[in-house]
């Protein structure tokens, strides 16, 4: 194997991750030099530390984003009220179990941020599968559900300025576009 710190060294004193891709790396010119950069344990120190942005320490990052999923869950049943957003039943802990359903699904570039959760009875959770939000309160609308269509567009609302705010999300923008403009539609 080559000694890639040489061929650093060889090359300057920065270096491309092999394949021409990724972002510049800086090397070390000697072990001293490199547990600087590694930090004691040989890897990069962590990026985000409490609740500063790692882009711009001086922004201070949403504080629920830092919660457990229960304080989430009361977060969000405060926010949107104590009924599931697809079939509208009571979410009173007792019989019917009350969950965080992310509207733009994980597997859809959805992310667990807040703005992305509502409040569901598990039963509507689970069934949901990965239909879109539309799709879903559709199927809802037909088995006779009183679907929350107000909180379903308040939160990919909410969400379309939180991508817009923080950035990335890039397989997520579209995907709040569409179900926004289809939900709309649909609402009339």
């Amino acid at each position: 194997m080559p000694d890639l710190l040489a061929m650093a060294r060889q090359m300057g004193d920065r270096m491309r991750v092999p394949g021409g891709m990724g972002p510049e790396v800086p090397v070390a010119d000697d072990a001293d030099d490199q547990t600087k950069l590694l930090g004691p344990l040989g890897r990069r120190p962590e990026r985000h530390t409490g609740d500063v942005d790692p882009v711009e320490p001086s922004r201070q990052l949403d504080p629920s984003r830092q919660l457990d999923r229960r304080q989430r869950l009361e977060l969000i049943l405060a926010r949107d009220g104590g009924r599931c957003v697809w079939c509208g039943r009571t979410l009173d802990g007792g019989l019917v179990i009350a969950t965080t359903e992310h509207v733009v699904p994980r597997i859809k570039g959805g992310p667990s941020w807040i703005e992305n959760e509502v409040a569901a009875c598990s039963r509507c959770n689970g069934q949901r599968g990965h239909l879109t939000p539309a799709e879903w309160a559709d199927e809802c609308d037909r088995r006779g559900w009183p679907v929350a269509w107000g909180v379903l567009v308040a939160s990919l609302e909410r969400l379309q300025v939180a991508i817009a705010g923080r950035g990335g999300q890039r397989r997520a923008r579209p995907y709040v576009d569409s179900q926004l403009r289809r939900l709309r539609r649909r609402l009339g």
